[in-house]
């Protein structure tokens, strides 16, 4: 066969390559050459792939060691079959210049023809074991056939273990930026808490808010309690791992023994690490209360008290309660305001001396809807506008100038014109 071109380093012949992947082992070297020649002509006349595999393997010794033989003659079948089929493609999608297509068919068209010889020998090679009592060497094959299923399955295992790894990577670093930014909001709310706390004092006359942080922690213990128990850990610890409670950590330890990865000891943490392990120990599972500690925090609440003496909200009279209520609902806001009866429960010194002077302040910045029977409001507070509203009588609108509603204000918030004087009276003496 003559080479259609020259490149530095010569001519070579196709058969050379094709013996450079297998063909050299077979003993029947007048095969090889029929196969050279089927190559040279782009014909498939000549042997095929299918005789000289048969002929190697009718080729076996009459000896003690036939099984041996047999066997290794069918993993040599095995590792044939890989290689040629690679290197046909190789040379099929080759721009080389030495395989004409016809040569690239033939090759493909033997080693697809010798596909289904390699199945019916190593049948034939497994009966003949069979018939020659090597019982023994066909229940290794099979053996190893089933360990090569067992690595193909544990190959795809470990693609999946690392796969999933990745993730857990993944969604850690999600989790732990996420903790960052609420942590960043609660302080953001804090402080605009603060903020409210302020603009409410500068409005109050009796009483004085103020924002007490970290206070509520019932809910995080609780949750600490519970993820402990089987840590031997005293409940008076629950205060220290609460104060210095760092959540990333917490849930880095616990997912890292999940996999079984030792995170690097801290003595500072050494208490909420014994937790995060316990939690997440195979007769545990609090996996979700370690998440719900991850993203729990001791809440911030409001101390309301009055201003001198200074009084907690839980120790003042029904009465004082009230007017808290009524200052912090006038404290100053634009917020419209409506309200039914302000004065009730609250003492009318307190209504005077405390609703009134807010409602004189305020009014010019927002509006006040009040329903009242309480002459203070009504009178000495300067409203703008009464209306007069009695059932089955026709509603009355206007201020103490008009006489209408002036004597509808007596009546209503006096008792009326007699008992008006009557007080006066007693009053002045009388």
């Amino acid at each position: 066969m003559a080479c259609p071109q020259r490149s530095p380093r010569g001519c070579r012949r196709p058969s050379a390559d094709i013996h450079g992947v297998g063909f050299s082992g077979f003993p029947n070297s007048g095969s090889r050459r029929a196969l050279d020649g089927r190559l040279s002509d782009g014909t498939n006349r000549g042997v095929g792939t299918p005789s000289v595999l048969l002929a190697l393997v009718g080729r076996r010794r009459r000896s003690t060691t036939a099984g041996v033989s047999f066997f290794k003659v069918r993993q040599g079948l095995r590792r044939t079959r890989t290689p040629l089929r690679i290197r046909a493609a190789s040379l099929t999608h080759s721009r080389s210049s030495f395989f004409t297509p016809q040569a690239s068919r033939a090759i493909l068209d033997a080693i697809a023809a010798g596909e289904g010889a390699l199945s019916s020998v190593e049948a034939e090679v497994s009966e003949r074991l069979a018939q020659e009592g090597f019982q023994e060497g066909s229940e290794v094959l099979t053996k190893l056939e089933s360990l090569r299923h067992r690595l193909e399955a544990l190959d795809q295992d470990r693609s999946e273990l690392t796969r999933l790894e990745l993730e857990i990577a993944a969604d850690r670093e999600g989790t732990r930026r996420t903790l960052g930014d609420a942590s960043e909001m609660r302080l953001q709310l804090r402080e605009a808490r603060k903020a409210a706390c302020a603009r409410v004092n500068d409005s109050m006359r009796t009483f004085f808010v103020r924002l007490d942080e970290d206070a509520g922690v019932e809910e995080l213990d609780s949750l600490l309690e519970e993820a402990k128990r089987g840590t031997y850990q005293q409940r008076q610890k629950l205060a220290e791992v609460r104060e210095s409670l760092n959540r990333e950590r917490l849930l880095e330890v616990a997912v890292g023994h999940r996999q079984g990865i030792d995170i690097p000891p801290a003595a500072e943490f050494e208490s909420q690490d014994d937790i995060a392990r316990n939690a997440v120990a195979p007769d545990r599972s609090l996996v979700d209360a370690l998440a719900l500690i991850a993203t729990t925090w001791p809440e911030d609440r409001l101390v309301l008290q009055t201003k001198e003496p200074p009084e907690s909200f839980e120790n003042l009279t029904e009465g004082m309660r009230a007017l808290a209520i009524k200052e912090i609902s006038f404290a100053e806001s634009a917020i419209p305001v409506i309200t039914d009866q302000p004065e009730d429960a609250v003492p009318p010194q307190n209504v005077y001396e405390n609703l009134v002077p807010t409602l004189r302040e305020q009014r010019s910045e927002r509006q006040f809807i009040l329903a009242s029977h309480d002459a203070n409001i009504v009178v000495a507070g300067d409203v703008e506008q009464i209306h007069v509203l009695r059932p089955g009588d026709t509603p009355v609108a206007g201020t103490l100038f008009d006489e209408s509603v002036r004597n509808a204000a007596i009546e209503i918030l006096e008792g009326g014109r007699e008992a008006f004087d009557v007080r006066a009276k007693r009053y002045r003496g009388g």
